[in-house]
């Protein structure tokens, strides 16, 4: 793990300052390790596409026109969730000593039940992507993944109680911790498009504050980031990284 603290930490010191600097650093570290290993997956599953589409379940049933109104097949956001996993496992698999994977002992999960919820079995709510450690049961963290195919997906999905608004949930909160994450999987536009977008229509959100960007060292731009409140005053706000990973329809939408 570095001991250099990552751009990213500066946003967590002014959103936690509560938390000690020890702390938050392992928080930033984590982040930065994820993010890189998110970004290997969505690499591989991209690299993969053709053997992913040959696959049951990856495309939706039913086709949709784009904005060049042609119709095309949309990849069902769980397949491709399931692909990112699939993916990680493996460059877990491969991390060694050195790696901040292997060093952390990171496990990637997909699908995995809420820690706080009325639900359970059957009915229970689960989170699209969840990174932990076994070695320090504080560092969790999940993220809430939807589809980018047309401009209303921004406000009726991931910025809605479907999406984002999910970290504000009281009930059911997407994360108990102090950070958090959003993909939007993007099927159309370019990622710094629907990034912009999403900065932009972020302060709009009730729950949403110090709506910025950071730098991850991963990253070739700066990463969107902004801090969600919970109902309840006694909780701490949630930290949420916003990350847009492109994909394609059958045939392509794209310019």
């Amino acid at each position: 793990m570095s001991s250099t603290a990552p751009d990213i930490f500066a946003h967590l010191q002014a959103s936690h300052g509560n938390m000690s600097v020890a702390q938050l650093l392992v928080w930033a570290n984590f982040i930065e390790a994820s993010v890189e290993a998110l970004r290997r997956a969505e690499a591989a599953v991209r690299a993969a596409s053709s053997a992913y589409g040959e696959r049951n379940g990856w495309w939706r049933k039913s086709q949709k026109k784009n904005a060049s109104k042609v119709k095309v097949r949309i990849p069902n956001e769980e397949a491709i969730t399931d692909a990112i996993g699939r993916e990680l496992e493996g460059i877990r698999m491969e991390a060694s000593a050195g790696c901040p994977l292997y060093d952390m002992n990171v496990v990637f999960d997909t699908e995995r039940p809420r820690k706080k919820q009325v639900s359970i079995g059957p009915n229970a709510l689960t989170t699209d992507i969840r990174v932990y450690t076994y070695l320090n049961p504080n560092i969790d963290l999940r993220f809430e993944s939807k589809i980018f195919f047309d401009e209303c997906d921004l406000d009726k999905e991931y910025l809605s109680d479907r999406g984002l608004l999910r970290f504000a949930d009281q009930e059911s909160p997407y994360t108990d911790r102090i950070i958090g994450g959003m993909i939007g999987y993007s099927l159309t536009k370019t990622r710094s498009i629907w990034e912009s977008a999403v900065e932009g229509r972020l302060p709009s959100v009730g729950c949403a504050s110090a709506v910025t960007r950071t730098q991850l060292s991963c990253e070739a731009d700066a990463t969107v980031v902004c801090d969600v409140a919970r109902p309840d005053p006694q909780l701490p706000k949630v930290t949420v990284l916003h990350l847009v990973m492109e994909f394609e329809t059958d045939p392509s939408s794209r310019p």
